[in-house]
Parts: structure tokens; sequence; C-alpha cells
């Protein structure tokens, strides 16, 4: 994970939990892209498919916010909801 990066997920972390402490109840969504130009082409130099390619970053993301010790949260991709699947 870049250090820009971590330094988000470590951020919306401690506001998440300071939320959590003054509201009964707080969802806390992140977005993660899936849709730019940069994956397509990735994709497309790889020989894979996109969904494989973002799954796969995906699932390092989660590791990498894991081991930096923020809260799980909900996530969403934006592929499924401009395909409307």
């Amino acid at each position: 994970m870049h250090v820009g990066n971590g330094r988000a997920v470590v951020v919306y972390d401690v506001l998440y939990r300071l939320l959590r402490l003054l509201y009964p109840k707080v969802t806390y969504v992140r977005n993660l892209t899936d849709v730019e130009d940069k994956i397509n082409a990735r994709a497309a130099e790889l020989g894979i498919p996109i969904e494989t390619l973002t799954e796969r970053t995906t699932a390092d993301f989660h590791r990498d916010v894991e081991a930096l010790g923020a809260l799980p949260r909900t996530s969403s991709r934006a592929r499924p909801v401009i395909s409307g699947r």
C-alpha cells in the first residue's frame, strides 16, 4: 500500500472510532475504485479480465488495512453500480 493510501486509512479509522463513541449507530462505507483507464490497461497488458485484477488488488488492499489495525468496514465498488449488477 502506498503511504498516502495508508495515511487515509488511519485518519478515517480514527474518525470512525470517535464517531462511534459519540453516536449510537455509524456506518462507514469505503468506495473502492475499480473503473479506471489505468486498471483497464493493466488488465489488458496482463491478459486477464478486469474483475480478476480488481479482485486481486482489493484483497491486497484489505490485507494491508488489516495489518494497519483499522476496524472492518463495508466496502463498495463502482463497477456493479455502473453496470447495474
